[in-house]
């Protein structure tokens, strides 16, 4: 693979209740102390459909995926489901995966241009929610105000002061003391 990793096939292992054979890729790896690891993988992919080198990288990639989907699912304190039962963890799936829906949305939408776009999901629900802010609504226009003291509202504001034209929303946004 890389001058620190080769992979290998092993041989094909017999699993109980399992109908077919299920293939073992060995990984030996060099880390940072120059120690070698030895990882396996089992895995139902022929070597005439992934190699072993290819089964790992597959592996690694799959990996990649699983640790964005942790950390956006802590951002939106998806550890804890409350229910077992079916239908309340897709209800409550539902609602998490619109909210976060929402937030990607107001983040491309309404963040883009103020210099605090690239924030991340768990820090807008931590930070950005945190916010107290006042609105008015008059003439079919809705003013927010926002708090002076806060750094992120500030920033908000100045970046859709300077970027006002890509803005969606018909708001007049100030900052209150």
């Amino acid at each position: 693979m890389d001058g620190t990793t080769w992979a290998f096939d092993a041989k094909y292992v017999r699993i109980r209740n399992c109908p077919y054979p299920v293939r073992t890729v060995i990984t030996k790896q060099l880390d940072a102390k120059g120690n070698l690891e030895y990882r396996h993988i089992y895995t139902s992919f022929s070597p005439n459909e992934l190699d072993e080198v290819e089964t790992i990288l597959s592996y690694r990639r799959r990996i990649d995926i699983e640790a964005i989907i942790k950390a956006d699912k802590y951002g939106l304190y998806l550890g804890n489901l409350r229910t077992k039962n079916f239908w309340g963890i897709w209800a409550y799936l539902l609602v998490a995966f619109s909210t976060h829906n929402l937030i990607s949305f107001f983040k491309h939408k309404v963040l883009s241009g103020t210099g605090i776009e690239d924030l991340g999901i768990q820090t807008i629900v931590k930070k950005f929610a945190d916010i107290p802010a006042k609105y008015e609504k008059e003439q079919g226009k809705m003013k927010i105000f926002f708090p002076a003291g806060h750094e992120l509202a500030r920033r908000f504001i100045q970046g859709k002061q300077d970027n006002h034209k890509g803005s969606i929303f018909p708001l007049e946004k100030k900052l209150y003391n």
